[in-house]
C-alpha cells in the first residue's frame, strides 16, 4: 500500500516522499518479518531516505519471542496474517 509524506523543515521548505508497507525480511526458514520504514536523513546521500527504525535489544527480543509463539497477538497479525485466506480476529 503506497504512502506519501510530507517533510516540513524548520525553513518553511517541503519535501514530498513516496514509499509503501511492503517492507519485510525473509529469514531461512520462511518465516517472514514486516516493518514499517521512517523517514531519516542519510548522512552519506545526503538526502532524506526511507528506513528502518532500530529500537532497544531487548523490545526486539520481546518481538522475536512473540513471533516464535503461534498464540501471541504479533504472530497472528504478522505471521499468519500474510498468509491467503487467513484473517485475523
Amino acid at each position: 500500500m503506497p504512502g506519501f509524506y510530507t517533510l516540513e523543515w524548520r525553513d518553511g521548505r517541503k519535501e514530498n516522499l513516496c514509499g509503501h508497507r511492503g517492507y519485510y525480511y525473509v529469514f531461512s526458514d520462511g518465516t517472514i518479518l514486516s516493518f514499517l520504514p521512517d523517514p531519516a536523513w542519510c548522512r552519506h546521500c545526503r538526502q532524506i531516505r526511507l528506513c528502518e527504525h532500530l529500537r532497544e535489544g531487548a523490545v526486539i527480543e520481546q518481538e522475536l519471542r512473540d513471533l516464535a509463539d503461534p498464540d501471541s497477538r504479533r504472530f497472528l497479525e504478522i505471521v499468519r496474517g500474510m498468509r491467503p485466506g487467513f484473517a485475523v480476529k
